[in-house]
Order: C-alpha cells, then sequence, then structure tokens
C-alpha cells in the first residue's frame, strides 16, 4: 500500500505560520527602535517657548486692560518684562507704581538645565540688527511698547531663541502691533 499526499493543499502548514509570524514581529521590534526621544526633546522645546510667550503675551494683555495687581490690586503705571541671556537665563516681570516696583514674578524651569534663552537681539523694520549681551527689557506704559537696552529708539522688534538640547526656535515681539510670533 502506497501512501499518497496532496500537494495542492489550500491550508497553511505550522511551518508556513510560524516563518509569517517571525517575520511580522522582527518587523515590529525594528519599528520600535525609532528614537521617540528626538520627538520628545522638541515636544520639550515647543511647550518651553510656548509657555515663554504665554508669560509675554499675559502681561501685555493685563496690560491693555490694566489688570490690577498685588495684594490691594493695584494697577500698575509700567510693566517691565526683563529677559537675561546669562548663563542661568531669566524671565523677571516687574509692576511698578510711581517709580518703584510693587510687584514681581520670576519664571524659570529649575527641573531641567538644558533649557536657554539666547541670542536676545533688537531689530529695527528695515532688517537691521544688533546683538544684546546681557538683558533687554519690555516696558509696557499704559498705551504704548518700548524696548531698553538697544542702542536707539529705533529698534522695534524685539526677537530671542529658545532652546532645549540641541533644538532651537525663534520668538519675536513687535512693539508697534503688540505681537508675540513663535517661528
Amino acid at each position: 500500500m502506497i501512501f499518497q499526499t496532496k500537494i495542492n493543499s489550500k491550508w497553511f502548514t505550522l511551518i508556513e505560520l510560524m516563518v509569517v509570524i517571525a517575520l511580522i514581529s522582527i518587523i515590529v521590534l525594528g519599528a520600535t527602535r525609532i528614537d521617540f526621544n528626538r520627538s520628545s526633546n522638541q515636544q520639550k522645546l515647543a511647550i518651553f517657548t510656548n509657555e515663554i510667550a504665554s508669560k509675554i503675551e499675559t502681561v501685555r494683555n493685563n496690560a491693555l486692560i490694566w489688570k490690577g495687581v498685588g495684594n490691594n490690586l493695584e494697577t500698575p503705571e509700567s510693566w517691565d518684562l526683563i529677559i537675561s541671556d546669562t548663563s542661568s537665563w531669566s524671565l523677571e516681570t516687574r509692576y511698578n507704581l510711581w517709580g518703584s516696583t510693587i510687584d514681581s514674578e520670576e519664571y524659570s524651569v529649575t527641573s531641567d538645565n538644558f533649557y536657554s534663552i539666547w541670542n536676545l537681539r533688537c531689530i529695527q523694520l528695515d532688517g537691521i540688527s544688533e546683538t544684546i549681551v546681557w538683558n533687554l527689557t519690555l516696558t509696557i506704559d499704559w498705551d504704548d511698547m518700548s524696548l531698553s537696552g538697544c542702542s536707539s529708539d529705533n529698534f522695534k522688534i524685539l526677537e530671542f531663541t529658545t532652546s532645549y538640547r540641541q533644538w532651537s526656535q525663534s520668538v519675536s515681539i513687535n512693539t508697534l502691533s503688540w505681537l508675540v510670533e513663535v517661528d
């Protein structure tokens, strides 16, 4: 008696199924080796930059609606936003009334030292720019926004760079339109 097997089987054999499962698992394991930290670093930079822009916009909006500050909710006559480009960067808001500071806030990220603000620049409307070495003050007086720390009053745009590790973004503030832009 001779045993015959069917050559034209319509079903997959167990070996063929195991080979397909092994190939799929190799592809899936290879795809998980993608560097998700890279996008995470970009997201950290975006969050940091948006927090800085949000702080600036909050000060601008408070000045526009004459919002009071401090325990007595006194309305400042000017709001100073001081951006420092030192080894330990800072963003400080000072609320001034009658020539003295009535309240202040400082913003910094202490949990991670890879964040930085640098490349502070004053830019004229015709594109001429100068780099500021230490710090720059953006002053808002009721209906006027001005820059202190530039070499002349012709500078109307403040631009600086925020960075996290190797990633960076640019922030600009136009003192004529009061517009804060993140590139």
